[in-house]
């Protein structure tokens, strides 16, 4: 657990809401967009290196004015008095770094108590897993950086943040219904599955929880309105785990075994504390070269290796929702998915992929892999050496 330097006064940085910050309990005012989106681009990456360049983009875009490195300095300035000069923001000669831990930002407290909550249900300890993962979920003002997402790669670490949030629910749910608490089930889910209409899981623990209340019929009410939407939005059917809980239900009401099964799989690949930031090129739409995504669970390691995403992908809305649901629906028995995308040069394949991969990483927690094949280039990569690349990044010896 990362606490405060000694003789440093208590800063307090909220960032699963809108942004703020406060020093010995009392709010500081941070009322300029720009400074706010400055001091939201380092908090996304605390403890990490950011270098003047990317902040300058982060904050005027791809068309900065002449002035904006002295200006960046001025705001840094005050951001540095308004919050307090005891080395929240430092420099280290490669960028500026937010120097901040979990007793600080909520965030990392949030990622901290995901973490002992799953250690905990690993136990056996259901109780004390309820507990940690109540406080974690009570962190939530509303979706993280609610105020500064319109920064490329802040929108990235929100929507990263908001599949760890998912997930933290789910697994709470499941750990509820093991404690036998199904009221409690169906008034914390409500909401979220309105919200999520394609998160199976969630479904499935509030069809178990309305069953066992003994409102079997709003559970089996339930399991249609979601087949229904499945199949006219996304064109698929519900996923093995929906299947089951519904039929359970039709046959004994959902009994504890059922429970144990989604307690299992409910949060079984948690996601990392941190993000693993890849090279700061943007991934535009008319990128031309042939690459390979490959999401797989890591034996050592946990490579994180897609470029960075985009915030404002537009158009195969159709075709990324089908592939979303059928990367974030698969039981852990099942095969790995698989899915290839064909293209002219300069169709977005690319972008496509990578924008799912960001999209659905929560779920492939030990690792994401990006492969250049150089398919455009007159020597293509080959093949040997790009496997020998990718063992590597798992922590494995090439063959």
């Amino acid at each position: 657990m990362t606490h405060a330097a000694p003789g440093r006064h208590r800063v307090r940085f909220s960032v699963l809401g809108t942004m703020e910050v406060s020093t010995r309990g009392n709010a500081v005012p941070l009322r300029a967009p720009l400074q706010r989106r400055l001091l939201a681009s380092l908090l996304c990456r605390a403890g990490r290196p950011v270098a003047s360049s990317t902040l300058i983009e982060a904050v005027w875009g791809r068309t900065p004015p002449p002035s904006a490195r002295k200006t960046m300095q001025v705001y840094l300035s005050r951001l540095r008095h308004a919050i307090g000069n005891d080395g929240w923001i430092a420099h280290d000669g490669t960028g500026y770094v937010a120097v901040v831990g979990s007793q600080e930002l909520d965030a990392l407290r949030f990622a901290e108590l995901g973490a002992e909550g799953r250690q905990a249900k690993t136990r056996g300890d259901l109780r004390a897993a309820d507990l940690l993962l109540g406080e974690a979920l009570g962190l939530w003002r509303g979706p993280a950086y609610a105020d500064t997402s319109d920064v490329r790669f802040v929108a990235d670490e929100a929507q990263r943040l908001e599949d760890m949030h998912l997930t933290a629910q789910e697994e709470l749910a499941a750990i509820r219904l093991g404690l036998g608490r199904f009221s409690q089930v169906v008034i914390d889910l409500s909401e979220p599955v309105a919200a999520h209409p394609y998160r199976e899981r969630l479904h499935a623990c509030l069809m178990i929880a309305l069953s066992r209340s003994g409102r079997q019929a709003e559970a089996l009410e339930l399991y249609g309105r979601t087949r229904a939407t499945l199949h006219d939005d996304l064109g698929v059917e519900p996923g093995p785990l929906l299947r089951r809980v519904h039929e359970a239900i039709l046959r004994d009401g959902g009994g504890d075994a059922l429970i144990r099964e989604v307690l299992e799989i409910a949060g079984e690949e948690p996601e990392r504390a941190r993000p693993e930031w890849s090279a700061e090129r943007p991934v535009g739409a008319s990128e031309r070269r042939p690459v390979t995504i490959a999401l797989r669970p890591a034996r050592a390691a946990t490579p994180s290796e897609l470029p960075p995403d985009i915030a404002d992908l537009t158009g195969r809305q159709d075709l990324l929702a089908r592939l979303h649901h059928r990367f974030t629906s698969r039981h852990p028995a099942e095969p790995t998915m698989i899915a290839a995308l064909s293209g002219g040069p300069g169709t977005g394949k690319t972008t496509l992929a990578v924008h799912l991969a960001h999209q659905v990483r929560a779920a492939y927690p030990d690792g994401q892999l990006f492969a250049d094949l150089q398919g455009s280039r007159p020597r293509p990569a080959d093949p040997a050496d790009v496997l020998a690349r990718l063992l590597s990044a798992l922590g494995e010896h090439a063959p």
